[in-house]
């Protein structure tokens, strides 16, 4: 087996949007609303691309929120786009720079067809920029500067819901060459990648990066490997999970058509698609007496030597592939039945209705006759493939596994953009290179991180919150303690940190500097600012008490566990600690604490001793 992994970074560019004079900023809601709907339409050359013309056919409408703040009639597309973010520009050139790649001499944007109602134009504005660069050992294939996408914020029957206020927002992306060779490899270079795309302007925090992997699997059978687009990996740790499971998908694949060839001819005919009513005259299935209730029948297609290919896989089963592939959801198929209160005697109707032999299996579709024809037609397509082992196309990142968005586009999708003129890289001016990975390290060291200290504020992109509160607050370890653990910690719950801002995070320092509560509360704190809290409310329980109060707590502790004391001496701290913790957690420093408690065991302890002796 051989695997071939290349990735396409997408990093938005922290500036104004890339071809009108909004700003590129998050807004919920819009001021109005509108509609558009799209077809797919004949390039230049006469010929249709075969993405656009699967999104047509789905006859989707696309509504539009459009906040004022971020968004004008460019983003609508209704008035041409403005003159080149100049910033933008720069800041793509800087990145060329920074992964040593080759700049071109003339900067020519095109348009590429994207018709999923993402783009209100139907294309997307994207530039060439360089070519040639490399990270690490991985080598770059080309750098771009092109427009970001609508927010996809709801889907509804055939009614898809977007926000306008991405659209426009600059991204560069950047694609390696398919060389990397493990999903562990694939999530290292997007991690050194993104450590070095924060040395230039860019955005920071979930959303603001982007990873799309290409990954093709050969076999030792010689089979060809076709490439396979993953969409929308969010979360950088997410890449290795998700490749894993997309390379397990694909060796699946791989064997479901070694299977087939030894069963089967491969068979381009569409085979005839049948009414089952008769099979299911009296039916106990809830699921298909609704569907005929409504006014829906059975209609069912024989797809020979497919018996048990279909649930193969477990979450990565074929059936699945058919079920993305159909559109509709009130599908049933040969490897699953008997069940659903399908009966063995209404299995065996609908075999010889649909006259399967033993190595045959069926899909059941469970709607009108023209929508159960073409969801029948897709299905047969996708089955057709399965000869082939693995088809090209486009998938989306779904948790930890990927489904089925679309055919790989092709050529046709491109063509010039006549609205924006030629740049000359060579009139923009000298382009300076920030300062590398190591020079920035050298710096987070000298403010009292740690060699693994600094790679993890690197990694998190943490490293300007860093300097900026140390050099206000100081207490560099608190100061580390909070962005390297309490910072990830909370993310990794799913809070929304995104309400954190680094006002909220000097407040917060200045607030523990002050005394005003322990660093044990900081963590809490930050937990119901996440869930909307403001900053002195969030804080209000923890008010710190002075060292007397603290005392009275323990001593009332020790004076209700004194039997425990006398018994177990010192290892009775363990237990009581966890007391005071719980009654005085964040409103007196840890160390403090446990400084009083142990000096009052010690006191019942030798106070016992005394009384022994004498």
């Amino acid at each position: 087996m051989r695997v071939r992994i290349g990735l396409e970074i997408h990093q938005q560019l922290d500036t104004g949007k890339l071809f009108c004079s909004c700003p590129s900023e998050s807004k919920e809601h819009g001021n109005f609303e509108v509609m558009r709907k799209f077809r797919a339409a004949e390039s230049e050359l006469g010929t249709i691309d075969r993405a656009a013309l699967f999104e047509s056919g789905r006859a989707r409408e696309c509504y539009y929120a459009c906040p004022r703040e971020s968004s004008c009639l460019v983003e609508l597309d209704d008035e041409p786009p403005h003159e080149v973010n100049g910033e933008a520009l720069r800041t793509a050139l800087q990145i060329s720079k920074m992964l040593e790649a080759e700049i071109f001499d003339v900067v020519c944007f095109m348009r590429k067809i994207v018709i999923d109602g993402s783009n209100t134009s139907g294309f997307q504005r994207t530039a060439l920029i360089a070519t040639g660069g490399k990270i690490g050992n991985t080598g770059i294939a080309t750098i771009c500067l092109e427009e970001d996408s609508a927010r996809k914020v709801g889907e509804e029957d055939n009614r898809v819901y977007y926000n306008l206020d991405r659209l426009g927002v600059p991204l560069v992306e950047i694609a390696t060459e398919p060389t990397i060779e493990s999903a562990e490899d694939a999530q290292r270079v997007a991690l050194e990648l993104g450590m070095n795309l924060r040395r230039a302007r860019v955005k920071r925090g979930l959303g603001t990066i982007r990873q799309d992997l290409n990954v093709s699997v050969d076999t030792e059978k010689g089979l060809r490997a076709n490439r396979v687009e993953i969409k929308g990996v969010q979360r950088l740790g997410d890449i290795e999970r998700v490749l894993k499971n997309e390379i397990e998908r694909q060796l699946n694949l791989h064997a479901i058509r070694d299977m087939l060839v030894e069963r089967t001819d491969r068979n381009e005919k569409m085979p005839e698609i049948l009414d089952l009513s008769d099979a299911f005259k009296e039916t106990g299935s809830n699921l298909v007496s609704k569907a005929i209730g409504a006014g829906k029948k059975p209609y069912g297609m024989k797809i020979a030597g497919f018996r048990g290919l279909l649930s193969r896989g477990g979450e990565l089963r074929l059936a699945k592939e058919f079920v993305a592939h159909s559109g509709l959801k009130g599908i049933l198929h040969g490897d699953e039945l008997p069940g659903y209160g399908i009966s063995d005697a209404e299995t065996g109707r609908v075999k010889r209705i649909l006259d399967t032999g033993e190595n045959d299996s069926f899909v059941i579709v469970l709607d009108s006759y023209e929508n159960a024809r073409k969801a029948l037609e897709r299905i047969h397509a996708r089955a057709v493939e399965c000869f082939d082992g693995v088809p090209s196309e486009v998938r989306r990142a779904a948790g930890e596994y990927t489904e089925y968005m679309r055919p790989m586009p092709g050529s046709a999708r491109m063509y010039p953009e006549t609205d924006i003129q030629y740049i000359r890289t060579d009139d923009i001016g000298d382009i300076e290179v920030p300062i590398t990975l190591e020079e920035r390290e050298r710096a987070l060291r000298a403010l009292g991180a740690n060699e693994q200290q600094c790679y993890e504020l690197l990694k998190n992109g943490y490293e300007d919150l860093f300097e900026s509160l140390v050099r206000e607050s100081g207490n560099p370890q608190v100061v580390l303690r909070l962005l390297n653990n309490t910072l990830v910690e909370l993310e990794r719950e799913g809070l929304n940190t995104g309400s954190i801002d680094i006002d909220i995070l000097k407040r917060l320092m200045g607030g523990y500097n002050r005394g005003l509560y322990a660093r044990e509360a900081m963590e809490e704190i930050l937990r119901r600012v996440c869930d909307g809290a403001a900053l002195d409310e969030a804080a209000a329980p923890f008010e710190a008490v002075d060292t007397k109060e603290a005392e009275t707590v323990v001593d009332k502790i020790v004076e209700q566990n004194m039997g425990l004391i006398k018994a177990k001496g010192g290892d009775s701290f363990s237990a009581l600690m966890g007391e005071a913790m719980r009654e005085l957690r964040g409103r007196v420093d840890g160390r403090v604490l446990s400084g009083i408690l142990k000096d009052k065991i010690e006191e019942v302890v030798h106070g016992e001793h005394k009384k022994d002796k004498s």
